[in-house]
């Protein structure tokens, strides 16, 4: 499925409750979403996840955060849009034992103790 194209609010639904059957999944990587944040919003209506312990999320993702309680290893690509996703991390509440945020434009990984080139995970 790409997020990037098929961002409508029934496709997000289908998505969501795919993800909510899933005890297994431990992480979870959004590389690219268009820009549907209300339909993303109201997809995750009473959704939860909490067995998501890993999160990559672009800035139109960031609603995701609020039902994913218990992530504590978190990389996020931030835009214009920093507000909301600081909202959403005070919302979900997370213990995070590790933040890293990824330049959209050169890949750089900033994890707030080091720097890298490679846009692989920092630790």
């Amino acid at each position: 499925m790409d997020l990037a194209c098929d961002g409508t609010e029934a496709i997000l639904k289908i998505f969501i409750g795919c993800l909510v059957t899933l005890p297994n999944l431990h992480t979870l990587e959004i590389i690219s979403m268009g820009y549907y944040p209300e339909s993303l919003r109201r997809a995750l209506n009473g959704a939860q996840l909490p067995q998501v312990r890993t999160l990559v999320l672009p800035y139109v993702a960031h609603d995701l955060l609020r039902h994913c309680p218990n992530v504590d290893d978190l990389t996020y690509t931030p835009c214009h849009h920093d507000r909301e996703f600081i909202e959403s991390l005070v919302m979900g509440g997370q213990k995070l034992r590790r933040f890293a945020v990824m330049s959209p434009v050169n890949g750089i990984v900033w994890t707030g103790k080091e720097c890298s080139q490679n846009p692989e995970r920092t630790t």
